[in-house]
């Protein structure tokens, strides 16, 4: 039957003034009131009127909503300015169509309801874990408490966001429990980028994605992880189009070029996370202020993270050639959950100012939660935002002090920017992974497409913390342990690389010195000595304790102890005359090093290893692990290896003195035991001497129980002999010395003290409260409620005491005697050692150098 359309002029002009007002709506930005004026007119055109009019609107929308997707407004840096554009004109008469309607369809408010759909949706009965029943009763009693009032689009997204994720969550729980295998499976080296927000961890996410052998979650997996049971996957195609209807109202607030999203680019695990319910995704759609606070106190976060494993391995399942590449911001709030549930990661940590960080994100997290909610205090949103980013810096800060070095690579924001491919490269280096020609070109081409800026400039400025009642004090004071320990990581431009650091003298003192303490000033501490373990005593101080007044008091005119590098003043190199090497298991010192931005690199390795032992027949070319000892040689010798590892197994490295045999271990040198139990000459002489270098004492001076709580500290006899995958593996590029300079130079950074050339004659703990003075040997004296004593105990009588120390502590910080080696560092103009299949290193039983390395 025809369509037919009989209608007054009446009806006409209404028609006719219902388009009319539309077009005002579209071009002049009319308010929600003439919005609402369109459609009190539509109810009251006929039917038919109502459809063409419809028709038309629909298509003037369309092809206005199609111009508007790809157009960003751009942002300023008056926030409350741009986040006062009106909504789109399509997005407000739609809004204020279905504002009439009831919106039970969408009911974001009935915790029960919403597990309900979730596991209808699933086609699954609702056995959820009690912690998810809770997270989403939490989420939406935090909805209702602040009243939030959504747009169409807003209430949309939150509802599947929550509904999806309930859903998914039963689905990946059935697939395992359809396929008990899946729960076995490990996961392939993944890299996890962490770090507070806008710190370039997606900047990060994406060069790595790039390689070939990875594999990442773009975003609409993210939002649907799992596929469904039965029938065509419509995940993705699904995903597109709610992205369309939310991009639409996101771009009027600039977002593509604050934060630039694709349904297909990598995107971070947030989304993947609120599958259990926990995630700081909803915080970002909607100011849920309890919510929010309930996270950092949640129980749920386990669960959320054993579901996310449980996601990750059906991925793996699929591709088990690949590795993951992964990236969450949040991942800084549960770093021990997440390495505790994915034992596998390799962490890599971003590093950018804390308080650019806080104004980037002040804009970022407004925006967001203006695409879906209307009437926003966005100052409020910014105020508690910034709160949980500086729980996100301080559970840094704590994971970094505890977890081994080798498990985190640091990554200041300088690099991101300046260095992209050679990152991408170190990173994979310093994890052992492949990194392919093909990654380093697939980098360059997505570095020329996406270059800074390609998307829009995002303005920002200090000035929206000001606005939101944020004083600079408050944002220093909120991130000043991650400043203090991360500081050599949030530099704004590279520190000079070594090799143009040759011919440049050292520093006397360190750069960054606080002015001294005023007279008669009581400090909270004074740390006395200036080497590693007293900069690392205060640096520890300082992080824990921000407001801490901290003093150290160096006797020479450097700091480091026996950490030295010298410059040569004919060559102008840098070498180490005190410790130099590094390797695995000194996990402490390495993670020094990477917070402190110093690299570190492999000794040469490459070839054979030279003997000399008369005993032994000469000078011989082998391998450390078989010395040219003859046959019976190399028997005895690991006969005895075997034995020493065997009994350092048996110590206790905290209370060694337990050991059954302590006293009888305590009263034979390492000399005497080994000559007891070798029966080969040559092995007798090479052994002793290879340990002179390790102990820096000679086999006689060293008891058998000191010996072997030395060998099981460092892990075994072996490592600590061993350069490749031993103690000597590594060394410092520009010098060890530097680790203490940077030290004293952070720790001068934020508000503590470093003297140098105070030698201290006296410490006299005073009666009254004040505590302890501290005289130097130039009668300054100092004032501290407490002291720290970080020198040799052997120095320990060059300081007069009062009340004195104990005479048995005394006597026996007397006896205590440091190792005392003479090293030499010879210089060629090219290594010709190479070139003749040898490596450098150097074992010499006989002369008076003993151990020589490249």
């Amino acid at each position: 039957m025809p369509f037919t359309c009989k209608a007054s002029s009446e009806q006409y002009a209404h028609c006719f003034l219902f388009a009319t007002l539309c077009f005002l709506v579209a071009n002049a930005g009319f308010g929600t009131l003439d919005v609402s004026l369109c459609t009190i007119l539509a109810a009251g055109l006929s039917p038919q009127l109502l459809i063409i009019s419809a028709g038309v609107f629909a298509f003037a929308g369309v092809f206005a909503w199609y111009k508007q997707l790809h157009v960003v407004q751009p942002t300023t840096s008056d926030l409350e300015q741009d986040l006062s554009r009106p909504l789109p004109w399509l997005v407000r008469v739609i809004g204020a169509v279905l504002d009439v309607l009831p919106w039970t369809i969408w009911n974001i408010l009935d915790a029960e309801e919403l597990l309900e759909k979730g596991a209808k949706d699933a086609g699954l009965p609702a056995l959820y874990p009690p912690s998810v029943r809770e997270s989403v009763e939490v989420l939406c009693a935090s909805l209702r408490k602040e009243n939030v009032t959504f747009h169409w689009i807003g209430r949309l997204n939150m509802h599947d966001t929550i509904v999806s994720g309930l859903s998914h969550l039963l689905q990946v729980e059935e697939a395992h429990r359809q396929n008990p295998a899946l729960s076995e499976i490990q996961l392939k080296d993944p890299l996890v980028v962490v770090g507070i927000p806008r710190s370039g961890t997606t900047v990060m996410h994406n060069l790595l994605s790039k390689a070939s052998d990875c594999m990442f979650l773009p975003l609409w997996e993210h939002v649907y992880p799992a596929p469904p049971r039965s029938g065509r996957d419509n995940r993705r195609m699904w995903f597109r189009i709610q992205f369309v209807f939310w991009k639409w109202v996101a771009n009027n607030f600039g977002m593509d070029s604050v934060h630039y999203l694709e349904p297909d680019l990598p995107d971070e695990c947030t989304f993947s996370l609120r599958l259990a319910g926990v995630s700081h995704l909803f915080w970002s759609m909607a100011p849920v202020y309890d919510y929010l606070e309930w996270l950092h106190h949640s129980t749920g976060w386990k669960t959320s993270y054993l579901i996310y494993r449980k996601k990750l391995q059906m991925m793996q399942a699929l591709h088990p050639q690949k590795r993951l590449v992964l990236k969450c911001p949040s991942h800084a709030f549960n770093l021990p959950t997440l390495t505790d549930v994915i034992p596998e990661a390799h962490l890599i940590f971003t590093h950018r100012s804390p308080q650019v960080l806080a104004a980037s994100e002040a804009s970022l997290i407004a925006r967001l939660q203006a695409t879906s909610v209307k009437g926003l205090d966005w100052k409020k949103t910014v105020r508690h935002n910034a709160r949980k980013n500086m729980a996100y810096s301080e559970n840094m800060v704590k994971f970094a002090m505890s977890a081994p070095a080798s498990k985190i690579f640091h990554v200041p924001y300088w690099r991101l920017v300046t260095q992209p491919e050679k990152l991408v490269g170190d990173i994979h280096r310093a994890f052992d992974l492949p990194f392919s020609a093909e990654h380093a070109r697939a980098l360059s081409a997505y570095l020329t497409q996406n270059s800074q800026g390609s998307k829009g400039k995002h303005n920002y400025s200090v000035k929206m913390l000001e606005q939101a009642g944020l004083t600079e004090h408050q944002v220093q004071s909120g991130f000043k342990r991650y400043a203090t320990y991360f500081a050599n990581y949030l530099e704004t431009k590279p520190p000079p690389k070594p090799e143009e650091m040759h011919g440049a003298p050292l520093s006397t003192e360190p750069a960054l010195l606080s002015k001294p303490e005023e007279k008669d000033a009581v400090l909270d501490v004074i740390v006395i000595g200036g080497g590693l373990s007293g900069l690392a005593c205060a640096q520890r101080l300082l992080s824990e304790q921000p407001d801490a007044s901290v003093l150290v008091l160096e006797a020479a005119g450097r700091v480091g102890g026996r950490a030295q590098t010298v410059v040569t003043p004919k060559l102008s190199c840098r070498c180490d005359v005190g410790g130099a090497y590094v390797g695995p298991t000194q996990d402490r010192i390495l993670r020094v090093a990477r917070n402190l931005g110093v690299e570190t690199y492999k000794v040469y390795t490459k070839g054979r290893v030279m003997f000399n032992s008369p005993e032994a027949g000469g000078v011989k070319a082998g391998t450390t692990d078989v010395p040219p000892v003859g046959v019976f040689g190399l028997l005895d010798f690991n006969a005895l290896l075997v034995t020493l590892e065997r009994m350092a197994l048996e110590i206790d490295t905290s209370h060694p003195y337990l050991h059954p045999n302590a006293a009888e271990l305590d009263a034979v040198s390492v000399k005497e035991w080994v000559d007891t139990h070798s029966r080969s000459p040559a092995v007798r002489t090479m052994f002793a001497r290879v340990l002179e270098p390790i102990l820096c004492k000679s086999a006689e001076q060293v008891s058998m129980l000191y010996f072997l709580w030395y060998a099981r500290s460092g892990d075994s006899l072996k490592r600590l002999m061993d350069v490749t995958n031993g103690a000597q593996e590594r060394k410092l590029a520009g010098g060890s010395q530097q680790i203490a300079e940077r030290m004293a130079s952070a720790i001068g950074g934020v508000g503590g003290m470093v003297l140098l050339q105070s030698p201290v004659s006296a410490i006299h703990q005073r009666s009254n409260p004040d505590g302890v003075s501290v005289t130097c040997c130039d009668g300054r004296k100092h004032f501290a409620k407490r002291v720290v004593l970080a020198v040799p105990p052997n120095l320990y009588s060059n300081i007069k005491f009062t009340p004195e120390l104990p005479a048995s502590k005394l006597e026996i910080a007397q006896r205590f005697s440091m190792g005392r080696v003479v090293k030499t560092v010879l210089f060629y103009k090219r290594a010709w050692w190479r070139d003749l299949g040898l490596n450098g290193q150097i074992f010499d039983v006989a002369g008076p150098g003993v151990f020589f390395l490249d």
